[in-house]
């Protein structure tokens, strides 16, 4: 039996329109947004592990995004335009409807998607110029930011080519029509890609969990966490002015914002603001010594379920690829002051995940100092799980609780070793993870016996004694 979308009915909440928006301030655009939760599921089975789940817990949460009749969300499915049209209804209840109304030849009044798609074309979001609206027929991703801004009336504050083509690989492939929406949403890090942020990929459908991801860009600045990983979030290269972003946690009246300058990608001056209620808690310019050049972000989570935020700053350091590191603060009471933590991720990163649904989120990253150890090429560099909790200002690897995740990733690693193989890649590296992973499931002499039956090298000797060595040194075995 097909699974259908469930839907859940709408709501409104107080806000402020027609206010100019710009690329230093999105709390115009908070009121925009419904700050009351409403009853709907927000537990999907298909979720967890994957990038997007703290974001589509919350949209779920608040009544923007629902799932299907099987408890399933699809968040690598592609998004319909109808149910696009239902995510922009239920996220601006109260963008006035100053549109004339639009009929599609393709659109019946017994359509479940009649009601949206009708007041959303009257909002703006959509245009009837061709007659059919294809409710069921996937969106593309330029299309979905031509819709969005159109609605939000956004335009960029610079030349849309200049932008694109700094920002993408491809982005002279967008159509013209698209390109100012397009650079306008970029400027506004209101765009996600979970295949590389280098790559728009304008006629690729965008998927549910990305187009989620979006909408919890939009709203992010009135709210903890957006729960979007930050390399996942397209960084624009330039700002005209100072940028800040802004969160704020509603229930311990704590406001957080982070301010920068920002050209080709260099970004300057970047200080760190906390204040709760009257009181400024922190006010510093952060110790970024060579400095963040890609994807700075700021969230605040509960991250060691004491019901304190911990403020964290994401950023890439240094060329290239190299390095993301993390900046953790926590406030401590007694001494009127927040605790600085800094995690290195190499040329890896971390996703926020709360497998456990305990609500508290662990850190799924992997471990960087494998990195460069068995290839000379960041490509070689294939690295263990590694999974961590933060606790009590300190992060402490917690990999071996998790021997479901650990298979899987072992069994992924292998794969990728086979798939190497036959491209006549190098396979040292992605086979020194394999075995970390399987030592972690107190399986390593298993792992070593594989190893040994599959590597033919010249080297063979050596590098089993090598990996052994390096194992030993990392903490992945005692003998």
């Amino acid at each position: 039996m097909q699974t259908q979308p469930l839907h859940f009915p709408r709501f409104t909440c107080p806000r402020i329109w027609g206010q100019t928006l710009v690329s230093t301030s999105l709390a115009g655009l908070t009121a925009l947004l419904p700050v009351a939760p409403s009853v709907a599921q927000s537990s999907f089975a298909d979720i967890r592990g994957h990038w997007s789940q703290l974001c589509v817990q919350t949209l779920a949460r608040d009544n923007i995004v629902s799932g299907f009749t099987d408890a399933q969300f699809r968040p690598d499915a592609p998004l319909t335009r109808g149910l696009y049209a239902d995510m922009l209804s239920r996220a601006f209840p109260n963008v006035p409807q100053l549109q004339p109304m639009v009929e599609f030849w393709d659109l019946s009044p017994t359509d479940p998607f009649y009601d949206v798609i009708t007041t959303t074309t009257q909002q703006g979001f959509f245009s009837g110029s061709q007659g059919r609206f294809g409710a069921h027929q996937p969106i593309d991703r330029q299309n979905f930011f031509v819709a969005l801004a159109n609605g939000l009336e956004m335009q960029p504050t610079d030349s849309a080519m200049a932008i694109l083509e700094q920002t993408y690989d491809d982005g002279s492939t967008i159509v013209p029509y698209a390109q100012a929406a397009v650079a306008a949403l970029t400027q506004r890090k209101w765009v996600v890609s979970a295949l590389g942020v280098r790559q728009f990929r304008p006629q690729d459908p965008i998927t549910r969990g990305e187009a989620a991801a979006v909408f919890c860009q939009v709203r992010g600045s009135g709210l903890p966490a957006t729960g979007v990983p930050t390399a996942f979030v397209v960084d624009p290269p330039s700002h005209p002015e100072t940028y800040t972003e802004r969160r704020v946690a509603v229930d311990t009246n704590v406001v957080a914002q982070l301010t920068y300058t920002k050209k080709n990608y260099e970004y300057g001056q970047v200080r760190l603001t906390v204040s709760q209620g009257e009181q400024t808690q922190l006010d510093q310019l952060l110790p970024l010594g060579g400095g963040f050049s890609r994807n700075v972000g700021l969230q605040l989570y509960d991250l060691d379920g004491d019901g304190g935020l911990e403020i964290v700053v994401d950023g890439v350091a240094g060329e290239g690829r190299c390095c993301s590191r993390s900046l953790i603060y926590t406030y401590l009471p007694r001494r009127n002051a927040y605790n600085l933590t800094e995690v290195p991720w190499g040329y890896g990163f971390y996703r926020l995940l709360d497998w456990d649904q305990d609500g508290i989120p662990e850190f799924h990253g992997q471990d960087s100092r494998f990195s460069f150890r068995f290839g000379d090429q960041v490509e070689d560099g294939v690295l263990p799980l590694q999974i961590q909790q933060y606790r009590q200002g300190q992060m402490f690897d917690v990999t071996r609780l998790y021997p479901q995740l650990l298979t899987t990733h072992a069994e992924g690693l292998w794969q990728t070793y086979v798939i190497r193989r036959a491209r006549g890649q190098e396979v040292k590296g992605v086979l020194a993870a394999y075995a970390a992973d399987r030592f972690l499931l107190n399986e390593g002499d298993a792992a070593f016996d594989r190893l040994s039956s599959v590597y033919d090298g010249a080297d063979r000797s050596r590098y089993f004694q090598d990996l052994r060595d390096f194992l030993r040194g990392t903490g992945y075995t005692n003998y």
